[in-house]
Order: C-alpha cells, then sequence, then structure tokens
C-alpha cells in the first residue's frame, strides 16, 4: 500500500472532522425533536390529568348536593312524624280526659273514631240517642268487627238474639287468620273482655245492641 503524503492526510483528517460534525448535527435535531415531543406528551398529560381532577371534583360536589338535599328530605320527614305524633298524642290525651269526665259525671261516653272512621255510633252514643228505647226491645244488632291485627273493618247485621258464637262464626268466614275456637273479642268503650262463656250468650244479653264496636283477637 502506497503511504499517504502529508498533503492526503490533512485531507483525509479533515473529511472525518466534517463526517463527525454532521453526525453531532443529526443526532442534535434528533435529541431536540425528541426533547420536543416529550415535552408535548408531558403537557398533554398535564392536561389531561387536570380534567381528571376537575371531573372528580364536578361529581364530588354533585354527589355531596345531593347528601345534603337527602339529609334536608329525612330531616323534613322526621319534624313531619314527630309533630304527628305530638298532634296525637295530645288528641289522645283530650280524649282521655273526656272519657275520665264523662265518667265521673254519669255521661254517656262516644266513641269518637268508630264513629269517624265507619259512621257506626258506639253503644253508648246509640243508647243516648234512642229516645227512651231499650236495648232489649231492639231487633237486630248492627256490629263492627275491627281485627287487632289492622285492616279494614268487617261490618254486619245480626238478630239480636245471635250468640257471640255466631260472630265468630261471620269474622272466621270473612278471613283465614281467625279461627272459631280461638278468637277472642273485646269492647273498647265500656272496656270489657268478653270469655269463651259469653261465647253462648245472645248479643242482647251481652249488652251489644242496637249497635257495638269489638275488637278481634
Amino acid at each position: 500500500i502506497k503511504p499517504l503524503t502529508e498533503e492526503e492526510r490533512k485531507t483525509k483528517l479533515e473529511e472525518l472532522h466534517q463526517k463527525l460534525a454532521a453526525k453531532r448535527a443529526v443526532k442534535a435535531q434528533e435529541e431536540a425533536k425528541e426533547a420536543k415531543a416529550n415535552e408535548a406528551i408531558k403537557r398533554k398529560q398535564g392536561k389531561d390529568l387536570n380534567k381528571i381532577k376537575e371531573e372528580l371534583k364536578a361529581k364530588e360536589m354533585i354527589k355531596e348536593a345531593e347528601q345534603k338535599r337527602k339529609e334536608k328530605a329525612e330531616d323534613a320527614k322526621a319534624r313531619a312524624a314527630i309533630k304527628a305524633q305530638i298532634e296525637a298524642d295530645k288528641k289522645a290525651r283530650a280524649e282521655k280526659a273526656a272519657r275520665e269526665k264523662a265518667l265521673r259525671e254519669g255521661k254517656p261516653i262516644v266513641d269518637s273514631q268508630s264513629e269517624t272512621n265507619s259512621g257506626i255510633p258506639s253503644s253508648a252514643a246509640v243508647a243516648s240517642s234512642s229516645s227512651g228505647v231499650a236495648g232489649k226491645d231492639f231487633k237486630d244488632t248492627r256490629l263492627q268487627i275491627r281485627l287487632a291485627s289492622g285492616g279494614t273493618p268487617y261490618t254486619t247485621t245480626l238478630p239480636s238474639d245471635s250468640t257471640l258464637h255466631d260472630v265468630a262464626e261471620f269474622v272466621a268466614a270473612q278471613t283465614l287468620s281467625v279461627s272459631v275456637d280461638t278468637v277472642s273479642f273485646t269492647q273498647q268503650f265500656p272496656r270489657k273482655t268478653f270469655s269463651r262463656a259469653d261465647f253462648n250468650k245472645s248479643l242482647r244479653e251481652l249488652g251489644l245492641t242496637p249497635s257495638a264496636v269489638l275488637i278481634a283477637s
């Protein structure tokens, strides 16, 4: 191989320097381009992250507002229930006081609940307004039977000579929850609980004519 002259060596060295410079320039351009792309990605990620944070914040605000509305509605419902209970207690106390006063003064007691709900007056109310007709003179007896478990009352009219056992059979025919053999009857006003021996007695004998309200349990 022919050795290079001094001039040729200088030329070769210069070419190498130029190639290295060109490579460095290309690499610098690529690095700048990559850095720019990375910066764009970071900015986009930052925007997306801020957007996610804002959406989460908005959802949290909606959730808190809904919770406050729910709590407010529940508070209003509770206040209404308390108010209704206070009114009911007040009415019950007034009715109790009226009944006690009527008992002290020997006046007839009216079952206001049965009059309001069914239009059937209590036995005492009927007795006070029957124009002096004695209960034993009524041929028929109108009864309203309420279940202790609640529900719609049953109304019927039976001959006054019918027995309490007949009433039990009537109620048992209306609902499967009542058995003739186990049902018991009570009267609110005046307060009275009928025994099994009373089942053989007539409505007239039991003082239920001409009209009465019974509780079946």
